[in-house]
């Protein structure tokens, strides 16, 4: 026992007169995290959201629709990305999780969209209004976003 005394405080003072090699700085970043502020007006028929994400998710509301029926959204009317319409989508999808969905800019809109048999002038409003629909797993853009094409989403 009286040998490893002398021994082991060899060794520390070893340790500590070694002067041959630097500490390491590690630096820890932490990601950037995102925040959604979410209020709703009433339990199922009026929700509006808002985000920050790639692109952004306008704020909206559900005009019509329900569980089993196809939900209508009606955004401020504006200028969107084809990514802002598709957060749209993907948020109601989450929230709500209907099958079929369409995203309008005005109320008259929202009220055509369901007609089974638009007149020239009920189309019209739709071609200028209706800017996305989903049947099943298929966003199809619209109207002004038609160019964008159709894209399959969810899993």
């Amino acid at each position: 026992m009286r040998r490893l005394i002398p021994v082991l405080a060899l060794g520390l003072l070893l340790a500590a007169c070694n002067k041959g090699t630097e500490p390491t700085l590690t630096t820890v970043t932490n990601p950037v995290t995102e925040s959604t502020t979410t209020s709703s007006s009433s339990t199922t028929t009026e929700t509006e959201a808002t985000t920050t994400t790639a692109g952004s998710l306008p704020g909206y509301s559900v005009v019509a629709g329900g569980a089993d029926a196809p939900l209508v959204l009606l955004v401020e009317p504006g200028t969107y990305s084809d990514i802002d319409l598709r957060n749209v989508v993907d948020d109601a999808i989450g929230r709500f999780g209907p099958s079929d969905l369409y995203v309008v800019d005005s109320q008259e809109a929202a009220d055509l969209v369901l007609v089974e048999n638009p007149t020239a002038e009920q189309q019209r409003i739709l071609d200028e209004h209706e800017f996305a629909r989903v049947i099943g797993d298929q966003l199809e853009f619209l109207g002004p976003y038609a160019s964008s094409g159709t894209v399959s989403i969810g899993s």
